[in-house]
């Protein structure tokens, strides 16, 4: 391969990496959060509805305020189940465009976000027009419980892959990039072209940064699983884990600064 063309390969690559997204064209992870936004906007109207009808039966409970009580808190309970399906669906769609996981990967975390989008889907077909106030509060106490003990460490979670595997991703194509330059390295250092001084010293030093991100990764990993073991501090522990990646965000630059150096000092000794 000639100079010119492993400097275009390797800065393309990596402003892509560093730059750019890409995303399908139909339903996509930017929609899905659009879906989310619109539907927090809902829940937040439903919500403050339920609030002064409560407020005017209380003022004067009157048949006509109770019913229109209980048809401005069945609407909100809806809205809030649905506004749980809807995060959810968010999150799996991040997840599902993500670059550093694999199939495997995904498919173990749609087997913890499916069962609860499909949990609250049910639910919602649960509160009927004939409910009494006592039976919708009764039933909106099922899904305080489940978020509670469920569905929050399977956010927490899912919002943790998402950085995670964005990690990843960045780690696998800088790392692709980097087995690139060695064989190019190798194969031009074998017919005279390149002397190995510096490469072997830096290619060292870049294998080091690789594998503080890996142990950086492998450590947020075991953390964040703590979240299944614990009844309590479980936002804590979700930030613990995220600081973990985060201390990542030198080591990437510096990564990213090594195989610059290496390209230029291949162009230099090659001119």
């Amino acid at each position: 391969m000639k100079k010119t063309a492993i400097a275009i390969l390797v800065f393309s690559i990596l402003y892509l990496v560093l730059g750019t997204s890409i995303h399908a064209q139909d339903f996509d992870a930017p929609k899905a959060y659009a879906d989310y936004q619109y539907q927090l906007s809902v829940y937040q109207k439903a919500y403050s509805e339920f609030q002064e009808a409560k407020s005017f039966y209380q003022g004067n409970p009157t048949l006509q305020l109770k019913s229109e009580a209980r048809r401005k808190t069945l609407k909100m309970l809806k809205e809030r189940d649905n506004l749980i399906v809807v995060y959810l669906t968010a999150i799996r769609m991040h997840i599902w465009e993500s670059k550093g996981f694999d199939e495997n990967q995904k498919n173990a975390i749609y087997a913890k976000i499916d069962p609860e989008i499909e949990w609250y889907q049910n639910h919602i077909k649960n509160y009927l027009d004939s409910d009494e106030p006592v039976d919708l509060f009764n039933k909106s106490d099922e899904s305080k419980s489940r978020l509670e003990t469920n569905t929050t460490p399977i956010i927490n979670e899912g919002l943790f892959d998402i950085s995670l595997s964005q990690e990843i991703g960045i780690r696998l194509a800088h790392q692709q990039i980097f087995t690139d330059l060695k064989k190019y390295i190798d194969d031009q250092v074998a017919v005279g072209k390149l002397k190995i001084d510096p490469f072997n010293r830096w290619i060292n030093d870049t294998d080091a940064v690789l594998q503080q991100l890996q142990k950086n990764e492998d450590s947020a990993v075991v953390k964040i699983q703590t979240l299944y073991s614990q009844n309590f501090g479980v936002g804590a522990t979700y930030r613990n884990s995220v600081e973990i990646l985060s201390s990542s965000i030198s080591p990437l630059s510096q990564l990213n600064s090594y195989l610059t150096e290496m390209l230029i000092s291949i162009q230099n000794q090659m001119k």
